[in-house]
């Protein structure tokens, strides 16, 4: 799959911003390797250029619209006309301009986090609380990117052809397999063939841009055969980590499961908005984000800029965010108080632990840095309880070198967090840091095979009849069959424990199951997963999905049998599945955990 492909594209779906990269074969054989990537220009002052935010806007009819800063800006533009409204007389029309009635939706890639079970029918909330399927929102800002990305092909390179590129799509390492597949669908729906697709986790993408890159050839050069380190992908929605070792060939080996969880930089989008509701209350904010939806997309994205920034130098004493003055007026109309702008804080009741930190003016506010600060706290907690939960492993007590990637790396803060739970550790951080990820992504779509092992997150098996033990088996587990065999039913088989090394395209897990009627035309293994070691039963488990296949007809009467070939330590799990009666393979196979 792609080994005949002429160029390589990258989709960095990301909670807060998303971005494409791509390359051809040709510039992926070259030591300085050119990418082209994603341009955005923002209407609310410039936050990325080569990012837009992950923001999808549908009309009232659930029709497509646009993405990005452009689905910000036309979502905050509508709002702006609300007072044109009542002028309006053709009720259809004035329902269809009025924003209460559109979908905006942003950070919606969260909903994926941490979801062993989940179906393809899930439904996402919207900004006014209206819902849409999940899936039509997630494949509406990957078509956006893909249509973008082969329009750039088009101009760059006279001889491109569709079918020429291969595309990878990019998920955090510690997303679960129906997360995964949800992507590939979500993917497939935007027009992307599924066999020139491939799923990339996120920190693996990242480390290996970082050791191709010669402004880190001095860092790197420290990581040799044998050498162990650890890949910190600090982005907007989570902090996902994975621990590599270096082996012969320029391959890894990952040695602890990937781990990682919630921390990323929209922690501390929270706790900016927590403070702002401190100083002027919450109903006032509530409001002024109900109201004032350009300002509030405006004040977004300069905040998005200004944490890149904070830091605990002792020079930087105070703290001077820009503050939309609509945010006044709003609480002047709300609290029906009138506020001097020169002097702003005094018309405020603020929370104790702000008086004597504050200062507004106008559209000015100036805090303590220890208020700045504090708006990490959360995120720092997080950060520093995942990797001190990590250094205390043994397989990752020796890891010395830290590699730092996503945008929320590049904040001051974060990489000082860091350097406190590893003192001794080199901390490297790439200068282009936000972009590591879909960069590397291109790389891997050209050269997959860079990982050696992977290591299982989970325990996977199913469930299997055996005899009943009466010392053993609980009463209400007994079931009979025909002849009044006493058997219990849901006893767990083990495929993978969690913590075993998978090598990739060569680890495989075989069962044989046995098809129980002889005209059955469809077969579904259920898969069951544990996080908490090896259970008896699979009542400890969750059913995570199913092994389908249809069963091919033949003219014997025997009991149909055939044997499962599952790989579980690629990016995506496979498997093959082969008609013990003819010996052929049985083409339909697929792991669904989707449901």
């Amino acid at each position: 799959m792609g080994d005949n492909c002429l160029f390589f594209g990258a989709i960095d779906f990301g909670t807060s911003f998303t971005g494409y990269a791509l390359a051809s074969r040709k510039d992926l054989t070259e030591e300085n390797v050119k990418f082209i990537t994603s341009n955005w220009s923002s209407p609310f002052g410039s936050v990325t250029e080569y990012q837009t935010t992950s923001a999808v806007l549908f009309d009232p009819h659930g029709d497509f619209k646009a993405c990005g800063f452009k689905a910000e800006e036309w979502y905050a533009g509508l709002a702006l006309e609300e007072e044109e409204l009542s002028k309006i007389e053709d009720a259809e029309e004035r329902e269809h301009r009025d924003h209460n009635n559109w979908f905006f939706f942003r950070h919606f890639k969260m909903m994926l986090y941490d979801q062993l079970t989940m179906d393809r029918n899930h439904e996402l909330t919207d900004d006014k609380g209206k819902t849409m399927p999940a899936i039509k929102v997630f494949s509406a800002l990957i078509e956006y990117m893909k249509d973008d990305l082969l329009e750039r092909c088009t101009k760059q390179y006279e001889d491109f052809r569709e079918e020429d590129l291969m595309w990878t799509i990019t998920v955090p390492a510690i997303w679960t397999d129906s997360a995964k597949q949800f992507m590939r669908e979500a993917s497939e729906r935007a027009g992307i063939a599924s066999d020139r697709l491939r799923i990339a986790l996120e920190p693996e993408c990242g480390a290996f841009y970082c050791r191709s890159l010669s402004s880190l050839r001095s860092e790197m050069k420290m990581l040799k055969t044998g050498s162990k380190y650890m890949v910190l992908d600090c982005g907007g929605g989570t902090i996902d980590i994975a621990v590599h070792e270096v082996l012969q060939g320029n391959k890894v080996k990952e040695l602890y499961k990937s781990n990682g969880g919630q921390g990323g930089g929209t922690e501390v989008d929270k706790a900016f908005w927590k403070l702002l509701s401190s100083l002027v209350g919450r109903e006032v904010v509530e409001t002024f984000c109900d109201k004032n939806k350009y300002d509030q997309m405006s004040l977004i994205q300069n905040f998005e800029i200004k944490k890149k920034t904070i830091n605990n130098e002792e020079s930087n004493m105070q703290v001077t965010f820009r503050i939309p003055e609509s945010l006044l007026r709003t609480f002047e109309n709300v609290t029906g108080k009138t506020v001097d702008h020169e002097k702003v804080e005094e018309s405020l009741t603020m929370d104790n632990y702000l008086i004597g930190k504050v200062k507004w003016r106008y559209d000015k506010l100036r805090v303590h840095k220890e208020v700045a600060v504090s708006l990490f706290d959360s995120s720092r907690k997080h950060i520093k309880k995942i990797l001190m939960e990590q250094f205390r492993i043994p397989a990752v007590k020796s890891v010395d070198h830290i590699i730092m990637i996503g945008g929320f790396s590049e904040a001051p803060l974060i990489q000082e967090a860091v350097k406190a739970c590893r003192p001794t550790a080199k901390i490297i951080v790439p200068k282009d840091a936000s972009l590591a990820v879909v960069k590397g992504a291109v790389m891997f779509g050209y050269n997959p095979f860079v990982v050696h092992s992977r290591i299982s997150r989970y325990t996977y098996g199913k469930k299997v009849l055996l005899k009943f033990d009466s010392k053993l088996d609980p009463p209400a587990y007994l079931t009979y069959d025909r002849e009044g065999n006493r058997f219990c039913d849901n006893r767990f088989s083990v495929f993978l424990k969690e913590g075993d090394e998978i090598i990739l395209n060569e680890s495989e897990i075989v069962t044989t199951s046995t098809a129980l009627f002889q005209d059955q035309e469809k077969m579904a293994i259920a898969i069951y997963v544990s996080k908490l070691g090896v259970p008896l039963y699979t009542t400890k488990c969750t059913k995570v999905g199913y092994i389908e296949f249809n069963v091919p007809k033949v003219s014997t009467k025997t009991n149909r049998k055939f044997r499962t070939i599952m790989r579980f330590g690629d990016t995506e799990s496979r498997v093959r599945v082969l008609d013990m009666t003819s010996g052929k393979e049985v083409s339909s196979a697929r792991f669904n955990f989707l449901g």
